[in-house]
């Protein structure tokens, strides 16, 4: 049955249709904007939500297998805390440290070796963990022997507050290699870069003073 309408209706129908034929197609174009970017919007924010959780658990199985000393499931939890999208790589950065300082802790510095030197290639913009991952890779190779190769990962320049690890860790590899007077050159270095850390400071002199005897047996320590 059709619509029986007034004159007046009428009119108003038709102006309603001339104002849809004019105006629909923008309206319906910004209430689907307005749509898809409120589902994407809550679409963005469950899948971070899922990322963050997925990263977690990673980091949790690496922490349970360092504690068991179970180097290679820790090397498999990495991997997939590396793989999670948005948070992973940074997060992963830092598990590498993590696993290096217990596997050093445990004479076992060979197994963290590739992960140390994985995660200073992927690339994290943290200017942090860079120096911290060239300096722990550094020192896992001097734990075993390989100088050439600790040299080699120590970076050519390094923010300031990171100067004296890297002078520290300059003489120690020379120190290993025989080289005292470069050692206890570095250990200067690293001393006068050093500001208000007392502890970081007799660190350097104990180091710097095992240097100077190495390079002259004969020399009495100072007082």
């Amino acid at each position: 049955m059709a619509l029986v309408l007034s004159h007046e209706e009428q009119e108003q129908l038709d102006a309603l249709k001339a104002w849809w034929r004019a105006n629909g197609r923008l309206l319906i174009v910004a209430v689907s904007a307005a749509l898809v970017f409120s589902l994407g919007w809550n679409g963005w924010q469950w899948w971070r939500s899922e990322q963050v959780q997925a990263a977690g658990q990673a980091f949790e199985a690496i922490d349970q297998a360092l504690e068991k000393q179970a180097w290679a499931e820790a090397r498999a939890a990495w991997e997939r805390l590396k793989a999670v999208p948005w948070v992973g790589k940074a997060q992963a950065a830092y598990a590498a440290l993590a696993i290096a300082d217990q596997a050093a802790a445990k004479n076992a510095a060979a197994e963290a070796i590739p992960v140390v030197r994985e995660a200073g290639t992927l690339g994290v913009d943290d200017d942090a963990v860079q120096p911290l991952l060239a300096f722990t890779l550094a020192e896992l190779h001097l734990a075993q022997g390989e100088y050439d190769a600790a040299a080699k990962a120590l970076p050519q320049a390094v923010p300031a507050p990171y100067q004296p690890r890297l002078w520290a860790l300059k003489g120690d590899i020379a120190l290993a290699q025989g080289e005292a007077q470069q050692a206890v050159s570095h250990y200067d270095k690293a001393l006068a870069e050093v500001r208000g850390d007392p502890s970081w400071q007799m660190v350097l002199r104990a180091k710097r003073e095992q240097a100077a005897i190495a390079s002259d047996p004969v020399k009495e320590p100072t007082q």
